[in-house]
Order: structure tokens, then sequence, then C-alpha cells
């Protein structure tokens, strides 16, 4: 497993207001976790259920990849395989 998509991953999980159907929204549009957080606002604003508000803390909400990486060393630590619902 590539630990830094896995890393977006997590990342992903992680942004406030994003649950399932819009996790999945995302990364359909996207193509992959991590060009979630390297694409604009204004691209992410047309996804359905995304939304200008969603949009502009998805873009903003870099520090959750610290949190992130926070996780990742525990998954480390405990030996733990990590699943994403494209695995």
């Amino acid at each position: 497993m590539d630990q830094k998509e896995l890393l977006y991953q997590i990342g992903l999980t992680l942004l406030p207001n994003v649950g399932d159907v819009n996790a999945k929204n995302l990364v359909s549009y996207c193509g992959s976790a991590s060009e979630v957080f390297k694409t604009k606002e204004k691209l992410l604003q047309k996804i359905p259920g995304i939304g200008e508000i969603n949009a502009k803390r998805i873009v903003s909400n870099k520090n959750v990849l610290t949190r992130a990486e926070e996780e990742l060393e525990f998954i480390a630590k405990y030996n733990i395989k990590p699943l994403f619902f494209t695995d």
C-alpha cells in the first residue's frame, strides 16, 4: 500500500462534514484522495454534496494531514492493516 496515498485517505476521513458519501464523491470526481487535496476550490464546489462551504474547508484544512501522520504512526506501531473503500 502506498503510504503517501494512505496519508491522504486518512486525511480525507478527518475532514469536517465529509462523511462516507461525500468522500466517495470527492474521490470519484478527483481520481484519488491525494488529488482531493490538490484540487482547486472552484472545482471542488461543483462536486455534488460539497458546495462552497465544504470546498473552503477542504482547501484550508491542511492540518488534517498532520493528524493523519499521527494516525499512520499509530497504525505502524500496532501493526494495523487499514482499509479504504477503494481497496
